[in-house]
């Protein structure tokens, strides 16, 4: 069960790529500093843009919000089935565990209404996902962080690039929610961090998922090892 969970894993993350891939070939132009510019910018457009139908140039989007939506949704199944494996990784705090895998699987079917609630039809209800849906997810992630100093089993290199994984979701959630709140012009770091973050988010899922796969194959092989001594 294990085994089919993480190739699932893989294969929800394998397809939000490829659909955010033709989302973004797709996509007309537009950002929001740039309402005229022609097709899709890696840097300045949000992975938000990619759902408005038509886009920011006001020009027909049907597929390409369609197939952003399609990755997105995916990738939330992706997320809910890691989350489900993710508590394997402590041996030591098995309350923790528990924690994590409730927090997140249960708390991240939540961050479906972005893609759901593209912010050209649903502006407040789309802000809303991204600043409240995403807290349990977050709150997953922050324990599993603490959680890994004080589980003896985690390297060091996970340690530090899930500390760093954190605090860049927490600046970009943060400097979302400010500008949410506070309004005004939109920070053009913004979209930057954000692209640097999904990106990361993938690379953490599939690094922690085979640290988890890894665990399970060194598990089996000592109890095979035990059984046949004695």
């Amino acid at each position: 069960m294990s085994f089919t969970r993480q190739f699932l894993v893989r294969l929800c993350m394998l397809i939000f790529v490829l659909a955010i891939a033709l989302a973004i070939g797709a996509y007309p132009g537009g950002t929001w500093w740039d309402r005229d510019r022609i097709g899709h910018s890696f840097w300045q457009n949000f992975l938000c843009d990619l759902l408005h139908n038509p886009a920011l140039n006001h020009s027909p989007n049907r597929f390409g919000s369609q197939m952003a939506t399609l990755g997105m949704l995916v990738f939330v199944v992706g997320l809910c089935v890691f989350w489900s494996i993710a508590g394997r990784l402590f041996c030591c705090l098995p309350r923790l565990s528990k924690l994590i895998t409730i927090i997140g699987a249960i708390g991240t079917p939540l961050v479906a209404a972005v893609p759901l609630l593209p912010s050209n039809r649903f502006p407040r209800l789309h802000t809303a996902s991204v600043t409240l849906g995403g807290l349990p997810a977050i709150l997953a992630l922050v324990s599993i962080c603490l959680g890994f100093y004080f589980e003896p089993h985690i390297s060091r290199m996970v340690r530090a690039a899930t500390s760093g994984f954190a605090v860049l979701v927490l600046t970009c959630l943060g400097l979302y929610t400010r500008e949410a709140v506070l309004g005004g012009a939109s920070l053009r770091i913004l979209p930057i961090l954000e692209r640097i973050a999904s990106i990361a988010t993938i690379l953490w899922v599939l690094t922690l998922t085979r640290t988890v796969e890894l665990r399970r194959k060194r598990t089996t092989s000592t109890n095979s090892f035990f059984s046949t001594t004695t």
